[in-house]
């Protein structure tokens, strides 16, 4: 029996973390970054992207169990730290253009990025114990939305909406599927909170996986059944499959998705900041958090006013293979690598 410690998570709750993280992200920006035509052959990118994603883990995985994590070097920890409050920031950044894009459209971004920021802060200085309680109550809402917004549209699911069951080509299928996996950040996660993390990582990351790719897919399965065709002419089909779900009393369901975007949001941005945080290692924790999350939301309201007025939008599919490439596979392979090598050298010196 592995019993609780202070500063550390358990199993469970780094499972509930990365499903969050991941489902999070999928079902509010997977058609953003998707190209051709999202429709029923989108179900094949993601199961690609599936066995990808965890082969991505690997290395992040074994630089964990094998104690050679590339976050604990001075050099590799500073570029790490900036990297997760880039993630940060491109969380918030999304959710604003999101908020005033779908929800009040006179209001200002700058307003909703300023909260954020500071709810993430106060969260992420309270400590991981606090992100990881928080979690669970994430995961809890996650699967109440999720059967909500199935079982609400299934009168208006049609297996017809899903033909032709092939409308791009087998490239844009594997570029889509590359596309998905390089955004997945739950291998950095657990590199992040290795010594944080009560427990064996295999079950918790693999799992958590596992489950987040099926949940997507049944929910990307129900939105193309239910909108066919014209799911491609919404910006975010899923928020759609809500909006136009309604319950017995007439009450439209867009808000509970919008409510658990916020809440994945907010576990998001406090773990990013957090994680950024322990990759420094002088100063107080109170301070980094202050220092990261103001930089989160000045990054932010950057890469928001890009959104609407520039065209780096353009170039985020590039962005995210090129940071997938260097961080979560060339750096930790290349620290597994080195301490091999050194391993060798070690033995044949002794």
């Amino acid at each position: 029996m592995i019993t609780a410690k202070r500063g550390k998570i358990s199993a469970f709750q780094l499972f509930c973390i990365l499903t969050v993280s991941r489902v999070s992200v999928s079902l509010t920006y997977l058609k953003n970054i998707s190209k051709g035509e999202f429709a029923a052959d989108t179900l094949l990118s993601l199961f690609i992207a599936f066995f990808l994603t965890l082969v991505f883990a690997l290395p992040s995985y074994y630089c964990s169990i094998k104690r050679k994590n590339p976050l604990e070097t001075g050099l590799f920890g500073v570029v790490y730290s900036i990297l997760f409050a880039y993630y940060a920031a491109a969380n918030i950044s999304r959710f604003a253009y999101f908020s005033l894009s779908r929800g009040q459209q006179e209001g200002s971004s700058v307003f909703v990025i300023i909260h954020v920021s500071i709810a993430a802060c106060c969260c992420a200085v309270l400590g991981i114990e606090g992100i990881g309680r928080f979690s669970l109550f994430c995961a809890g809402a996650l699967f109440v939305v999720l059967c909500i917004g199935v079982l609400a549209n299934i009168n208006s699911f049609d297996i017809i909406n899903l033909y032709p069951l092939q409308k791009n080509s087998k490239q844009v299928v594997f570029e889509n599927a590359l596309l998905y996996a390089s955004n997945s950040v739950e291998p950095l996660i657990v590199l992040a909170l290795d010594k944080r993390i009560n427990a064996n990582k295999a079950k918790p990351l693999f799992w958590g996986i596992t489950v987040s790719y099926a949940l997507i897919s049944v929910v990307i399965f129900v939105c193309l059944g239910v909108f066919g065709f014209a799911a491609s002419l919404y910006p975010y089909p899923v928020y759609n499959l809500y909006r136009t779900a309604v319950l017995g009393n007439g009450a439209r369901l867009d808000v509970i998705h919008t409510a658990f975007w916020a809440f994945s949001l907010f576990m998001k941005s406090s773990l990013f900041i957090y994680c950024s945080s322990v990759q420094i290692k002088r100063f107080s924790h109170g301070a980094k958090c202050l220092v990261l999350s103001a930089f989160a939301g000045v990054a932010a309201a950057v890469l928001n006013y890009a959104t609407l007025f520039t065209s780096l939008t353009e170039k985020g599919e590039e962005i995210s293979i090129a940071l997938c490439a260097v961080f979560v596979l060339f750096i930790p392979i290349l620290s597994l690598i080195a301490a091999r090598k050194k391993g060798v050298e070690a033995r044949e010196n002794g």
